[in-house]
Protein backbone atom coordinates (compact mmCIF):
# COMPACT_ATOMS: atom_id res chain seq x y z
CA UNK A 1 0.00 0.00 0.00
CA UNK A 2 1.09 3.72 -0.72
CA UNK A 3 1.21 5.96 1.87
CA UNK A 4 1.08 9.95 1.68
CA UNK A 5 2.52 12.13 4.75
CA UNK A 6 2.40 15.74 4.32
CA UNK A 7 4.41 17.88 6.83
CA UNK A 8 7.08 14.63 6.43
CA UNK A 9 9.79 16.90 7.63
CA UNK A 10 8.15 17.56 11.31
CA UNK A 11 8.03 16.44 14.39
CA UNK A 12 4.98 13.94 14.08
CA UNK A 13 5.00 13.32 10.15
CA UNK A 14 8.78 12.03 10.95
CA UNK A 15 7.95 9.54 13.55
CA UNK A 16 4.66 8.28 11.22
CA UNK A 17 6.98 7.99 8.08
CA UNK A 18 9.59 6.30 9.65
CA UNK A 19 6.92 3.86 11.35
CA UNK A 20 5.29 3.28 7.94
CA UNK A 21 8.33 2.23 6.37
CA UNK A 22 9.42 -0.24 9.01
CA UNK A 23 5.84 -1.86 8.30
CA UNK A 24 7.02 -2.13 4.38
CA UNK A 25 4.47 0.54 3.29
CA UNK A 26 5.53 2.38 -0.12
CA UNK A 27 6.37 6.30 1.41
CA UNK A 28 6.10 9.51 0.17
CA UNK A 29 6.44 12.81 1.98
CA UNK A 30 5.57 16.24 1.79
CA UNK A 31 6.66 19.19 3.03
CA UNK A 32 7.14 23.14 2.68
CA UNK A 33 11.31 22.96 3.60
CA UNK A 34 13.69 21.23 1.35
CA UNK A 35 15.07 17.94 2.90
CA UNK A 36 18.65 16.58 2.01
CA UNK A 37 19.44 12.61 2.33
CA UNK A 38 15.82 11.35 3.51
CA UNK A 39 15.24 7.65 3.64
CA UNK A 40 11.90 7.94 1.98
CA UNK A 41 10.17 9.84 -1.46
CA UNK A 42 10.23 13.50 -0.86
CA UNK A 43 8.59 16.62 -2.41
CA UNK A 44 9.17 20.16 -1.33
CA UNK A 45 5.36 21.14 -2.09
CA UNK A 46 3.44 24.16 -0.99
CA UNK A 47 -0.20 23.04 0.19
CA UNK A 48 -1.34 26.72 -0.42
CA UNK A 49 -0.47 25.57 -4.64
CA UNK A 50 -3.24 24.00 -5.12
CA UNK A 51 -2.26 23.08 -8.54
CA UNK A 52 0.63 21.12 -7.76
CA UNK A 53 -0.93 19.17 -4.54
CA UNK A 54 -3.43 18.29 -7.53
CA UNK A 55 -0.77 17.35 -9.77
CA UNK A 56 0.99 15.89 -7.19
CA UNK A 57 -1.45 13.58 -6.04
CA UNK A 58 -2.66 12.14 -9.20
CA UNK A 59 1.37 11.33 -9.76
CA UNK A 60 1.61 9.36 -6.38
CA UNK A 61 -2.21 8.07 -5.94
CA UNK A 62 -2.11 7.36 -2.39
CA UNK A 63 -4.42 4.40 -0.67
CA UNK A 64 -3.62 6.46 3.11
CA UNK A 65 -3.25 10.31 3.43
CA UNK A 66 -1.95 11.35 6.73
CA UNK A 67 -2.00 15.14 7.14
CA UNK A 68 0.05 16.34 9.18
CA UNK A 69 1.53 19.44 7.60
CA UNK A 70 0.48 22.57 9.37
CA UNK A 71 1.71 25.56 12.05
CA UNK A 72 1.46 23.83 15.44
CA UNK A 73 2.22 26.47 17.27
CA UNK A 74 -0.35 28.70 19.79
CA UNK A 75 2.25 31.56 20.63
CA UNK A 76 3.02 32.25 16.85
CA UNK A 77 -1.03 31.71 15.60
CA UNK A 78 -1.60 34.36 18.13
CA UNK A 79 1.37 37.07 16.84
CA UNK A 80 0.68 35.58 12.75
CA UNK A 81 -2.61 34.70 12.24
CA UNK A 82 -3.24 35.12 8.95
CA UNK A 83 -0.16 32.71 8.38
CA UNK A 84 -1.44 30.18 10.55
CA UNK A 85 -4.67 30.42 8.81
CA UNK A 86 -2.52 29.49 5.40
CA UNK A 87 -0.74 26.98 7.09
CA UNK A 88 -3.56 25.15 8.55
CA UNK A 89 -7.13 26.29 6.98
CA UNK A 90 -5.91 27.24 3.44
CA UNK A 91 -3.73 23.64 3.01
CA UNK A 92 -6.52 21.55 4.45
CA UNK A 93 -8.85 23.07 2.21
CA UNK A 94 -6.74 22.54 -0.85
CA UNK A 95 -5.38 18.88 -0.22
CA UNK A 96 -9.29 17.66 0.37
CA UNK A 97 -10.51 19.68 -3.11
CA UNK A 98 -7.57 18.01 -4.83
CA UNK A 99 -8.44 14.85 -3.49
CA UNK A 100 -12.00 15.10 -4.91
CA UNK A 101 -10.76 16.12 -9.03
CA UNK A 102 -8.38 13.17 -8.68
CA UNK A 103 -11.23 10.57 -6.98
CA UNK A 104 -10.09 9.74 -4.02
CA UNK A 105 -12.40 9.97 -1.72
CA UNK A 106 -12.73 6.49 -0.94
CA UNK A 107 -8.57 6.28 0.65
CA UNK A 108 -8.57 6.85 3.76
CA UNK A 109 -7.71 10.58 5.08
CA UNK A 110 -6.22 11.02 8.73
CA UNK A 111 -6.36 14.84 9.68
CA UNK A 112 -4.27 15.84 12.62
CA UNK A 113 -6.86 18.06 14.61
CA UNK A 114 -5.76 19.49 18.08
CA UNK A 115 -7.65 19.30 21.81
CA UNK A 116 -6.96 22.78 21.45
CA UNK A 117 -10.52 22.89 19.82
CA UNK A 118 -12.05 22.12 23.36
CA UNK A 119 -10.90 25.08 24.90
CA UNK A 120 -11.78 24.71 28.31
CA UNK A 121 -14.03 21.70 28.97
CA UNK A 122 -16.69 22.23 31.41
CA UNK A 123 -16.74 18.12 31.84
CA UNK A 124 -13.14 15.54 32.59
CA UNK A 125 -12.34 13.86 31.20
CA UNK A 126 -13.54 14.95 27.90
CA UNK A 127 -15.43 12.80 25.38
CA UNK A 128 -15.68 14.31 21.78
CA UNK A 129 -18.80 15.24 21.24
CA UNK A 130 -18.06 18.02 23.81
CA UNK A 131 -18.35 21.61 22.77
CA UNK A 132 -15.50 23.23 20.85
CA UNK A 133 -14.19 26.69 22.36
CA UNK A 134 -10.93 27.11 20.43
CA UNK A 135 -8.78 29.77 23.02
CA UNK A 136 -6.40 30.90 20.33
CA UNK A 137 -6.42 31.46 16.66
CA UNK A 138 -4.55 28.06 16.41
CA UNK A 139 -7.40 26.60 17.69
CA UNK A 140 -10.01 28.13 15.81
CA UNK A 141 -8.19 27.12 12.34
CA UNK A 142 -8.08 23.81 13.56
CA UNK A 143 -11.88 23.65 14.62
CA UNK A 144 -12.20 25.22 10.77
CA UNK A 145 -10.39 22.14 9.33
CA UNK A 146 -12.67 19.50 11.22
CA UNK A 147 -15.30 21.48 9.56
CA UNK A 148 -14.19 20.72 5.97
CA UNK A 149 -13.45 17.39 7.04
CA UNK A 150 -17.15 17.37 7.97
CA UNK A 151 -18.15 18.88 4.82
CA UNK A 152 -16.65 15.92 2.98
CA UNK A 153 -17.70 13.39 4.48
CA UNK A 154 -20.97 14.15 4.71
CA UNK A 155 -21.66 15.90 1.08
CA UNK A 156 -19.39 13.28 -0.56
CA UNK A 157 -18.97 10.59 1.46
CA UNK A 158 -14.91 10.75 2.27
CA UNK A 159 -13.04 8.17 4.36
CA UNK A 160 -12.14 11.10 6.94
CA UNK A 161 -10.60 10.38 10.58
CA UNK A 162 -10.05 13.36 12.74
CA UNK A 163 -7.06 12.74 15.56
CA UNK A 164 -7.55 15.32 17.89
CA UNK A 165 -4.14 15.16 19.76
CA UNK A 166 -3.59 16.44 23.20
CA UNK A 167 -0.27 17.26 24.54
CA UNK A 168 2.24 15.45 22.43
CA UNK A 169 6.05 15.17 22.98
CA UNK A 170 9.36 13.59 22.28
CA UNK A 171 12.45 13.55 20.46
CA UNK A 172 12.90 16.00 17.86
CA UNK A 173 10.21 18.36 19.73
CA UNK A 174 11.95 21.75 19.41
CA UNK A 175 8.96 23.88 20.56
CA UNK A 176 6.01 23.94 22.79
CA UNK A 177 6.92 23.34 26.88
CA UNK A 178 9.42 20.40 26.73
CA UNK A 179 11.48 22.37 24.38
CA UNK A 180 11.10 25.82 26.78
CA UNK A 181 12.16 23.74 29.81
CA UNK A 182 15.42 22.47 28.27
CA UNK A 183 16.16 25.47 26.84
CA UNK A 184 15.80 27.25 30.30
CA UNK A 185 17.51 24.40 32.23
CA UNK A 186 20.54 24.68 29.51
CA UNK A 187 21.12 28.19 29.70
CA UNK A 188 19.82 29.56 32.79
CA UNK A 189 20.12 26.39 34.93
CA UNK A 190 16.37 26.99 36.88
CA UNK A 191 12.85 26.63 35.24
CA UNK A 192 10.78 29.93 35.70
CA UNK A 193 7.13 28.77 34.32
CA UNK A 194 4.15 30.45 33.73
CA UNK A 195 0.84 29.72 35.85
CA UNK A 196 0.22 28.56 38.80
CA UNK A 197 1.69 24.65 37.96
CA UNK A 198 -1.60 23.29 38.51
CA UNK A 199 -3.30 23.72 35.27
CA UNK A 200 -2.93 19.91 33.78
CA UNK A 201 -2.15 18.26 30.50
CA UNK A 202 -3.08 14.73 29.01
CA UNK A 203 0.66 14.03 27.78
CA UNK A 204 1.48 11.23 24.80
CA UNK A 205 5.00 10.07 23.70
CA UNK A 206 5.62 9.83 20.62
CA UNK A 207 6.01 6.31 20.14
CA UNK A 208 2.93 5.89 21.56
CA UNK A 209 1.87 8.62 19.06
CA UNK A 210 2.78 7.18 16.15
CA UNK A 211 1.30 3.57 17.27
CA UNK A 212 -2.12 4.97 17.39
CA UNK A 213 -2.25 6.72 14.08
CA UNK A 214 -1.00 3.81 12.51
CA UNK A 215 -3.62 1.93 14.19
CA UNK A 216 -6.07 4.36 13.12
CA UNK A 217 -4.64 4.14 9.33
CA UNK A 218 -5.40 0.38 9.00
CA UNK A 219 -8.12 0.02 11.00
CA UNK A 220 -11.85 -0.34 9.93
CA UNK A 221 -14.46 0.74 12.02
CA UNK A 222 -16.82 4.02 12.10
CA UNK A 223 -16.35 6.88 14.21
CA UNK A 224 -14.82 9.73 12.85
CA UNK A 225 -13.02 11.52 15.91
CA UNK A 226 -10.81 10.39 18.19
CA UNK A 227 -9.21 11.70 21.22
CA UNK A 228 -5.53 10.76 21.14
CA UNK A 229 -3.89 10.93 24.72
CA UNK A 230 -3.55 8.57 27.41
CA UNK A 231 -6.42 9.62 29.62
CA UNK A 232 -4.38 11.08 32.53
CA UNK A 233 -4.41 15.08 33.39
CA UNK A 234 -0.66 15.61 35.17
CA UNK A 235 -0.27 18.86 36.70
CA UNK A 236 2.16 20.68 34.55
CA UNK A 237 4.08 21.59 38.43
CA UNK A 238 4.71 17.81 38.71
CA UNK A 239 5.96 17.77 34.81
CA UNK A 240 8.30 20.64 35.62
CA UNK A 241 10.05 19.40 38.75
CA UNK A 242 10.34 15.68 37.07
CA UNK A 243 11.77 17.38 33.99
CA UNK A 244 14.60 19.00 36.46
CA UNK A 245 15.13 15.76 38.18
CA UNK A 246 15.82 14.24 35.17
CA UNK A 247 17.89 16.98 33.72
CA UNK A 248 19.92 17.19 37.17
CA UNK A 249 18.86 20.48 38.94
CA UNK A 250 16.52 19.48 41.14
CA UNK A 251 12.93 20.11 42.58
CA UNK A 252 13.77 23.19 43.69
CA UNK A 253 15.01 24.97 40.82
CA UNK A 254 11.50 25.26 39.24
CA UNK A 255 8.88 27.72 40.18
CA UNK A 256 6.18 29.66 38.94
CA UNK A 257 5.35 33.20 37.89
CA UNK A 258 1.29 33.06 38.52
CA UNK A 259 0.96 34.75 34.78
CA UNK A 260 -1.34 32.86 33.05
CA UNK A 261 -1.62 33.34 29.08
CA UNK A 262 -5.33 33.59 28.08
CA UNK A 263 -4.97 31.23 25.40
CA UNK A 264 -4.00 28.20 27.13
CA UNK A 265 -6.35 26.05 28.85
CA UNK A 266 -6.33 25.29 32.63
CA UNK A 267 -7.18 21.56 32.75
CA UNK A 268 -6.97 18.78 29.85
CA UNK A 269 -8.10 15.11 30.67
CA UNK A 270 -9.28 13.11 27.47
CA UNK A 271 -11.82 10.11 27.24
CA UNK A 272 -10.06 7.57 25.07
CA UNK A 273 -12.33 4.83 25.31
CA UNK A 274 -12.24 4.84 21.87
CA UNK A 275 -8.59 4.49 20.90
CA UNK A 276 -8.73 1.91 23.43
CA UNK A 277 -11.32 0.19 21.88
CA UNK A 278 -8.72 0.28 18.68
CA UNK A 279 -6.23 -1.53 21.05
CA UNK A 280 -4.05 1.16 22.21
CA UNK A 281 -2.30 0.66 25.48
CA UNK A 282 0.36 3.40 26.76
CA UNK A 283 3.74 1.78 26.80
CA UNK A 284 5.75 4.76 27.40
CA UNK A 285 4.73 6.34 30.79
CA UNK A 286 5.39 9.93 31.36
CA UNK A 287 8.78 9.42 33.52
CA UNK A 288 10.17 6.95 30.95
CA UNK A 289 9.53 9.53 28.02
CA UNK A 290 10.40 12.87 29.84
CA UNK A 291 13.99 10.57 30.67
CA UNK A 292 14.06 9.91 26.87
CA UNK A 293 13.80 13.71 26.10
CA UNK A 294 16.36 14.70 28.22
CA UNK A 295 18.45 12.58 26.84
CA UNK A 296 17.71 13.37 23.34
CA UNK A 297 18.35 17.12 24.28
CA UNK A 298 21.82 16.72 26.40
CA UNK A 299 22.73 15.05 22.92
CA UNK A 300 22.32 18.32 20.68
CA UNK A 301 25.37 19.99 19.23
CA UNK A 302 25.57 23.91 20.34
Amino acid sequence: MRVLITGAGGFIGSHLICKFQEKGFICEGWGRQALADTLFSYKQINLCNRESVEISLGQFEPDIIVHCAGNADVGSSVLLPEADFDSNVAGTHNLLFSMQKQKLQKKRFVFLSSAAVYGNPEVLPVREDAGKKPLSPYALHKQMCEDICFYFMKNFDFDIKIARIFSAYGGGLRKQIFWDMANKARYFQKLEMFGSGTDTRDFIHIDDLVEILYLICIQQFEESVLNIANGRGVAIKQVAELFAEKYGLGRNKVWFTGKVKMENPVKWEADISKIMALGYRQKVSLEEGIHKYVNWVLQLKE
